[in-house]
C-alpha cells in the first residue's frame, strides 16, 4: 500500500514539473515570436537580446515587418548606483568619440548625434545571435536606451 502512495506521489510531482517547465518554455517562446509593438515588447527585447531592462518603460516603438527591423526607445527607472551595476552587468562599453549608426531610424541617428559626448556618458552594445542582430545606445543622465534589432534570415 505504502509502495503505490510512493508510485503515485513521483508520478504526480514528475507530470507537474513537466507541466510547468512545457508551460515556461511555450510563453518564452511565444514572446520571442511577438515582434510588434503591442504585446510583450520589453520582454520580447529582453529574450532576444539577452539585454534586462530594469524597470523599462517603452517610450516609443516601431515594427517594420518589410525590413525585419524592430526600434524602440525605452527609459529606465534607475539608481546612479543601480546604473554602473546594471552597465557593468549588462556588458555595455563607455562611448569615447565614434557613436554606432542605427541602419533603419535616421531620426535616431540625429537626436544622437546632437547629444554632447562631454555632458553625457554613453555606453553601447552590438551583438547578433541566430538570425538577429542588434545595437543599442544608453544614456547615462537621462536612462535612456536607444535599441534596434535587424532580423536577418
Amino acid at each position: 500500500m505504502k509502495k503505490g502512495y510512493i508510485i503515485t506521489a513521483t508520478m504526480t510531482f514528475a507530470l507537474t514539473v513537466t507541466v510547468i517547465y512545457g508551460g515556461c518554455y511555450g510563453m518564452n517562446k511565444y514572446i520571442a515570436r511577438c515582434k510588434t509593438c503591442e504585446q510583450f515588447n520589453i520582454d520580447n527585447w529582453e529574450i532576444r537580446t539577452f539585454t534586462d531592462i530594469k524597470n523599462g518603460e517603452s517610450l516609443w516603438c516601431n515594427y517594420n515587418a518589410v525590413n525585419g527591423t524592430k526600434a524602440t526607445k525605452f527609459r529606465m527607472k534607475i539608481s546612479p548606483h543601480e546604473f554602473k551595476e546594471y552597465v557593468a552587468w549588462s556588458g555595455f562599453a563607455k562611448m569615447c568619440n565614434v557613436l554606432p549608426q542605427f541602419s533603419v531610424v535616421s531620426t535616431w541617428n540625429d537626436s544622437i548625434q546632437n547629444l554632447d559626448m562631454s555632458g553625457h556618458a554613453l555606453y553601447s552594445k552590438q551583438a547578433s545571435y541566430k538570425n538577429d542582430r542588434w545595437t543599442m545606445i544608453l544614456d547615462s543622465n537621462t536612462t535612456t536606451l536607444w535599441a534596434e534589432l535587424i532580423e536577418s534570415e
